[in-house]
């Protein structure tokens, strides 16, 4: 029963069978790398469920072992492992248990198996599948992509960015013509007649100010252009235009 088996392995941490001596009373014993010669076929060990051998132990752990042919002790009752937290599954991946043994299955998505019983994440930021224009950040079975940068907008996707066409709300003051560029705008220039205070906005040159050339004439400045004024007909008298 489980406490004899307790009591015979007792302080013993290397790989022994355990099984039944077929003669002198037939008491519980352990071997080395095989079981013994003399272990009885078909002993019940383990209950009834048992015959021959009932388990390998592995660091003072025991589990069952597949059929042995050479000396004909086969275990009845498999001994499930992801029961008894014998396995060394991922805690990601799902213990089944088998016949004699065990598997894990698959790792979630996100990760890979290590060939054994680990999950490794994967970094999914390595095959850039955030836009350019977006920042990606891995994490543990997943990752994430930051804001568009200024000058595009996500439209509603988690990965993408997409470029704002600036000019439909005309950000450039007349005569500036508005160009849309890929994350932002720009403005044409004012043209003659006429001040850039910023990149965006136009004031007109008020030349009759500024200087002209109406001699006896009345200034009348005009918004931009070249020269961006006119001369009145308006002589005085004594003189004529």
């Amino acid at each position: 029963d489980q406490s004899a088996v307790d009591v015979i392995l007792q302080g013993i941490s290397k790989p022994v069978w355990l099984g039944i001596e077929g003669n002198a009373g037939d008491y519980l014993n352990y071997g080395g790398g095989q079981p013994h010669n003399n272990w009885r076929v078909g002993y019940p060990i383990c209950n009834s469920n048992c015959g021959g051998f009932a388990v390998v132990v592995v660091d003072g752990l025991y589990q069952d072992i597949a059929k042995n042919t050479e000396y004909g002790y086969v275990c009845k009752e498999d001994l499930n492992e992801c029961e008894t937290s014998l396995d060394a599954c991922d805690s990601l991946r799902t213990c089944q248990n088998t016949i004699g043994n065990y598997t894990c299955e698959s790792c979630p998505p996100g990760y890979t198996d290590d060939g054994l019983y680990d999950c490794d994440d994967i970094d999914e930021c390595l095959s850039n599948p955030c836009h350019a224009e977006r920042t990606c950040s891995n994490f543990p079975g997943g990752f994430s992509c930051g804001s568009c940068n200024s000058g595009y907008e996500d439209q509603g996707s988690e990965t993408e960015c997409y470029d704002i066409d600036e000019c439909i709300s005309d950000p450039c003051q007349s005569p500036r013509i508005c160009s849309n560029n890929d994350g932002s705008f720009s403005c044409s220039s004012c043209g003659a007649g006429y001040t850039e205070p910023t990149s965006t906005t136009c004031q007109d040159i008020n030349e009759c100010i500024s200087g002209h050339s109406c001699t006896n004439r009345t200034c009348s400045n005009q918004i931009g252009g070249s020269p961006g004024y006119t001369c009145l007909d308006d002589c005085p008298v004594g003189y004529v235009s």
